[in-house]
């Protein structure tokens, strides 16, 4: 019966080892651009942001988003001041990895079904600051849903691949 205490450890020190614990803090963060401000969100820009959280939380990690932004114009090589807030924010609440989705709309009235016109995915490590990957997606404004949603995943994969976790 003595055995059994030391067995109990070694086994929970096997299961530590073999399956780490160890998922990263990601903080998402969505802009949709072309479009005026202050308008519902477009389910295509839901569908992003949700499908990669969840590809990402499904992998192991902890997910965090803020709301989703919304900007006539952006330039992709700053963030506005509402984004860098989120990110700040992304960085105090101890984030391992901020990813900012840009999702370009084409500039004619908004329906609820419009699909982006192209898409920027962008990953940086908070520790240190440094951005770890970008893919950009153009011209993906006349898939299906099935192929967007496709793509989606496909893109989230990639993603995961870049974290070294």
């Amino acid at each position: 019966m003595g055995f059994v205490k030391p067995l109990g450890v070694i086994l929970c020190m096997h299961s530590y080892f073999i399956f780490p614990l160890s998922g990263a803090t990601i903080n998402f963060l969505v802009i949709e651009t072309g479009l005026p401000r202050n308008r519902p969100v477009l389910e295509s820009s839901r569908l992003w942001e949700n499908t990669l959280m969840d590809k990402f939380f499904d992998a192991g990690h902890i997910v965090s988003n803020g709301p989703i932004l919304q900007f006539p114009d952006i330039s992709l090589g700053e963030l506005p001041e509402e984004a860098q807030k989120d990110f700040q924010g992304a960085l105090t609440g101890g984030a391992d990895f901020f990813i900012l989705a840009l999702l370009a709309y084409p500039a004619i009235a908004p329906g609820d079904s419009q699909r982006p016109e192209s898409i920027v995915l962008k990953v940086y490590s908070t520790k240190p600051y440094s951005l770890v990957a970008e893919q950009a997606y153009p011209k993906i404004a006349n898939r299906s849903p099935a192929a967007e949603l496709k793509e989606i995943q496909q893109a989230a994969q990639s993603l995961l691949a870049h974290l070294g976790r």
